[in-house]
């Protein structure tokens, strides 16, 4: 597997592991949220049921002033937690938003690297390299067997100076000597 093959698979694997581990942290703030809607509903029944209820059936034990008072300590007590609840809800939510950009902008990211164009253009200007390679071989192979054959063709043509002046003065003393014979 070339570099260029590491790179994209090791990219792509760690985009699909933070994708992952996105869409589980939304997953659980959607049961956060879930969960805080549900005590949201259940705190504001808790606080609507025992409000109304003086109203609803008016007795003698609920005139004193101390019992009063603790109703109304009771709601507001029940009312600031459903304002706690609320305010866990829409952080939950600023949560999930931000969690949401975070996964576009990732998947945006890897469009833009284009790994696969990158990859493709790699791997055919490696196979580019390879063939001006090749023929680059192939011409110093020629140039080589060309050099070979001048250097014999050298040693042959100094080979057969030698032997014509060998001839030569040969050829001039014998010559030379069946001159002076017949003289």
């Amino acid at each position: 597997m070339t570099p260029w093959g590491r790179d994209l698979a090791h990219c792509q694997s760690e985009g699909a592991r933070k994708e992952r581990a996105m869409q589980s942290e939304l997953d659980s703030l959607a049961n956060v949220k879930t969960t805080a809607i549900a005590n949201k509903a259940s705190k504001q029944q808790q606080i609507v049921c025992p409000l109304l209820l003086p109203f609803a059936q008016p007795s003698a034990e609920l005139t004193s002033q101390s019992q009063i008072n603790e109703k109304i300590r009771i709601a507001e007590s029940n009312f600031s937690s459903v304002s706690s609840v609320e305010a866990q809800v829409q952080m939950v939510e600023t949560q999930i938003t931000d969690l949401e950009d975070a996964k576009s902008r990732l998947e945006a990211e890897i469009r833009d690297a284009k790994y696969d164009e990158r990859i493709r253009d790699k791997t055919v200007s490696i196979r580019q390299k390879e063939t001006d390679r090749d023929r680059s071989n192939g011409e110093l192979s020629a140039l080589n067997r060309q050099a070979d054959s001048r250097a014999q063709l050298s040693i042959k043509r100094n080979e057969m100076t030698s032997k014509n002046s060998q001839v030569t003065a040969s050829s001039a003393v014998s010559f030379f000597a069946l001159v002076r014979a017949d003289e």
